[in-house]
């Protein structure tokens, strides 16, 4: 068996180059220094050949509160609406489609009314993988030559293509990127519907096997690049080997999968241009910012392309864009963050004006925030996790945050002791789904 290489990213040195200024926050360090705060920093990598390493960024807690002996006090956890049970299947997940929560489980998916808990309407469907947009979900059902393909309106109303060999498929412009054959020859491509067959528009499938007995269990279509990717380890233990090509032409790239504190990356070159260039998924809807409808953030930048001209400057994870502005997760200027503890290093949540470059508001923790994550309204809610030392790195869940997406203000803690099986945001709700259990907390 030929195996691809597989690397996760750690964040080294970011200083600021000699021929620009970086600003720092204001006295308050709750805001932008002035009107100028494009970035302008110089990242530097840490390399570790043949490691799982995660791009970490460690965060300083700034909070209201204090305890006796001075330390800050994380918010009280948001109070517990209503709960749900199901039992999970090959891949649990919850999504709000229209105004209700909807969760996938072993027999097909079910949707509830936000306020009561009461299940609103199901779907029967033999052991889905789905994946969301904001008006449907594409789930796929069945498996071999019984796999079809089911798109799930708001309402529950459910239209059925079947697609044997399928395991995961998302809609893009129309059409569905679908991914399959992981158990021997992997493959992924781009099906126009409404045909019967599907009409191909592009198909990528590498030329060497891979030995796998589970299935592909999720897909993203982000930064004009579509993956697809499996939770589970290899055989041999080793992280999971993903699939990735270029949504409009099909070309090979890099797979990029947000991981819990940071992210993988299979087949990834070995330059630091191609390192800085990978472009992570970013959770929730693609960015609109004016003029710049090719704009990528990667781990140094965003760029009008992926290759292109550097629109705004930072080290860090960027998580997700809302219109014209980025959350990220990085590292201050003139700091140095390495996966050695959270105490040596702060290292700041942020969010930004991608085309003015002004900070509006930054979070500094003790701990590294990352995906699973979700926003909805004025309430972003991210998962607080610590890095077990040795060579390992492996990420534990701390902490579900939720922070004002308007203020940047930490506004409530919820304790996690593993990793959701999926986050989604209401109007009104923050949902979590872990191990068959779906909980609507009060997080607005």
């Amino acid at each position: 068996m030929r195996s691809r290489h597989t690397e996760e990213f750690a964040l080294d040195d970011a200083g600021a180059p000699d021929d620009e200024s970086s600003a720092g926050p204001d006295s308050s360090g709750q805001g932008p220094a002035g009107p100028d705060r494009r970035r302008r920093l110089s990242p530097g990598w840490r390399h570790r050949p043949g490691l799982w390493v995660a791009l970490a960024v460690v965060l300083v807690v700034v909070g209201a509160a204090v305890s006796p002996q001075g330390e800050p006090l994380e918010p009280r956890p948001p109070d517990t609406a209503w709960t749900a049970s199901a039992d999970p299947g090959r891949a649990p997940g919850v999504w709000v489609l229209g105004v209700r929560p909807v969760i996938a489980a072993a027999d097909g998916l079910t949707a509830f009314d936000p306020d009561t808990g009461e299940p609103a309407w199901s779907v029967d469907l033999d052991d889905p993988a789905c994946t969301a947009t904001t008006d449907a979900l594409t789930c796929v059902h069945g498996e071999g030559e019984d796999a079809s393909i089911a798109t799930i309106d708001p309402g529950g109303e459910a239209t059925e293509q079947p697609f044997p060999g399928a395991d995961i498929a998302v809609s893009v412009g129309g059409d569905l990127i679908v991914g399959g054959g992981l158990g021997g020859n992997p493959w992924l491509g781009r099906y126009t519907t409404g045909e019967d067959p599907p009409a191909e528009v592009w198909r990528y499938q590498p030329e060497y096997p891979i030995d796998r007995s589970e299935r592909w269990t999720g897909a993203t279509v982000s930064q004009g690049v579509a993956t697809v990717f499996s939770n589970d380890a290899t055989s041999s233990g080793g992280p999971a080997l993903d699939l990735a090509a270029e949504v409009e032409t099909g070309e090979s790239r890099p797979a990029v999968v947000q991981r819990l504190g940071g992210f993988a990356v299979s087949n990834v070159g070995r330059t630091s241009a191609e390192w800085q260039q990978q472009a992570p998924p970013l959770a929730g809807p693609g960015p609109e910012v004016p003029g710049h409808p090719d704009l990528v953030f990667t781990v140094d930048g965003a760029r009008d392309r992926p290759s292109g001209e550097l629109i705004l400057s930072y080290t860090g994870l960027p998580l997700l864009a809302l219109g014209d502005d980025l959350i990220y997760a990085g590292t201050p200027p003139g700091m140095r963050a390495e996966l050695t503890g959270p105490d040596e290093i702060a290292v700041q949540l942020e969010r930004v004006d991608v085309r003015s470059g002004e900070s509006l508001w930054r979070l500094e923790r003790h701990s590294y925030l990352t995906c699973p994550c979700a926003t909805s309204g004025d309430t972003l809610a991210l998962v607080a996790a610590a890095f077990e030392p040795g060579e390992s790195f492996t990420a534990i869940p701390q902490a579900l945050l939720g922070i004002d997406s308007d203020t940047g203000q930490h506004r409530w803690s919820l304790p996690l002791h593993t990793v959701p099986d999926g986050v989604a945001a209401g109007s009104r709700q923050v949902y979590v789904l872990t191990d068959g259990t779906l909980t609507a907390y009060a997080g607005h």
